[in-house]
């Protein structure tokens, strides 16, 4: 879908896209092994370029340098600018659910195998925090107002500090109702002092970073403003 702002509407574009990245000079998308990038003239995407090799692409990021990062099951992959070119592996045989870019403009990348951050200077990939991120199906991560970087995965919620290198875990806990429904999380998002949590079944969960405190937003069927799903 794309929303026209001036004339307040969406249009459907008629994509099976599986990721988008934009910037505010860039806007592209992916469909299975093909990118393409949104023409402002035509208003329409174009097709750019295919990148067999990679399989179906889940992430695209472009770098500050134009450089193009995808992220597949197959691995993170790196093409220099909207070429076109075979793209070099950079981290192999990991399945990649999300890049990101901090305020710092450091790149992120969350995968099934932990948290890896890129070092820019030496052009590789250090492993963070993988005592408690390994192996546990990273799957979406932001930041907040304080530099923090809030990962969700499938065993829980992790708030780690770039500044110290600490990390401090989040886990539903059945006797305690101001924990997170569950810990097969799904989706992040700050907003405001305020952290928003998709889960797979345990809905929608809002929590409170000045105090940690969590509310619970799930489905009811017999009420119509409740969320419609509690798989977020």
């Amino acid at each position: 879908m794309r929303y026209a702002l001036y004339e307040e509407r969406f249009y459907d574009l008629k994509m099976h896209s599986s990721c988008l990245f934009a910037n505010q000079e860039h806007v592209l998308t992916s469909v299975q092994d093909s990118i393409f990038q949104w023409n402002m003239t035509k208003n329409c995407f174009q097709f750019v370029c295919r990148v067999p090799s990679v399989g179906r692409i889940r992430n695209l990021y472009m770098g500050a340098d134009g450089g193009i990062w995808i992220g597949s099951a197959k691995g993170l992959y790196r093409m220099e600018k909207l070429s076109g070119q075979s793209p070099v592996c950079i981290l192999p045989k990991v399945t990649v659910y999300s890049l990101f870019q901090d305020s710092k403009g450091r790149l992120w990348v969350c995968t099934i195998n932990g948290l890896n951050l890129y070092d820019s200077k030496n052009d590789t990939f250090v492993k963070v925090a993988s005592e408690y991120l390994e192996n546990k199906g990273l799957q979406a991560i932001d930041e907040d107002c304080e530099g923090n970087i809030w990962v969700s995965t499938r065993e829980g919620l992790y708030k780690y500090n770039p500044s110290n290198n600490e990390i401090e875990e989040f886990l539903h806990d059945k006797n305690n109702p101001n924990t997170i429904s569950e810990n097969n999380i799904f989706s992040v998002y700050y907003s405001e002092k305020k952290l928003w949590i998709g889960t797979k079944t345990g809905g929608l969960n809002v929590m409170n970073l000045d105090d940690y405190s969590v509310k619970v937003y799930t489905h009811d069927p017999n009420n119509s403003k409740s969320i419609p799903s509690n798989f977020i």
